[in-house]
């Protein structure tokens, strides 16, 4: 197993978000979504986040067998006005964050499983697929301290 589990520094966030489907999971894809989001950002004229936080949530239906639910959320400086294709919220600072790196995907939820275990942690959240150039896969999952 080779993964690395590190639990990250947060504070408020502003992002943007799309909702769409895609035919399959595919990190092509869902870096082709994130592009044409910051693209259109640009157009309207929020200047995006640096360093970059880009990711991905899936939304499993079993209505849908055929075509993924994703929504794709970029990381801005400030907030926009929604629209019906894009949305603005804040990712609260208060919220505990874990980030794994894995080399396979098979590691990433042993990852999870071990590091909440051992720190007496639980998942307080939605995870979140990092959208990236790599080739490794990186994934953040908010936490909170376990109360048994």
């Amino acid at each position: 197993m080779a993964y690395e589990v590190t639990k990250l520094e947060t504070k408020p966030t502003y992002v943007a978000s799309m909702r769409m489907t895609i035919p399959e999971y595919s990190s092509a894809l869902t870096l082709r979504a994130v592009k044409t989001l910051r693209k259109e950002l640009r157009r309207k004229g929020i200047q995006l986040s640096d360093p970059q936080y880009n990711f991905v949530i899936a939304y499993d239906s079993p209505e849908k067998l055929e075509v993924i639910d994703v929504e794709v959320f970029v990381s801005v400086e400030n907030m926009g006005s929604d629209s019906q294709m894009i949305k603005f919220t804040t990712l609260p600072a208060e919220q505990a964050i874990i980030r794994v790196k894995a080399d396979v995907f098979e590691d990433v939820h042993i990852a999870l499983a071990e590091w909440m275990h051992d720190h007496n942690y639980e998942a307080d959240g939605v995870l979140r697929t990092i959208i990236h150039d790599g080739d490794d896969f990186i994934y953040d999952c908010p936490v909170k301290p376990s109360e048994d």
